[in-house]
């Protein structure tokens, strides 16, 4: 079963996956594990704010992320 998080206007690509993880797990953001330990968020900001129709996907705090500038998909991992 997955869950979806639509960011807020202006909110960052690294923000959001923080905010929809966080809320998924029932956890403060700060208690989870850092971003950079899955992916470089200076790099996933610059690739979906630069434009086009980009999907990003990789693994962070026991989920399976789906991330464009648009949406957050998580899955949670067996």
């Amino acid at each position: 079963m997955g869950s979806h998080y639509r960011p807020v206007d202006g909110e960052s690509p690294t923000l959001a996956v923080v905010q929809a993880v966080a809320t998924a797990a029932g956890r403060q953001p700060e208690d989870l594990e850092p971003l950079y330990d899955s992916i470089d968020g200076g790099a996933l900001d610059g690739v979906l704010e630069g434009g086009g129709d980009v999907r990003v996907r990789f693994e962070f705090a026991g989920f399976d992320v789906d991330v464009t500038l648009e949406e957050v998909r998580l899955t949670e991992r067996a």
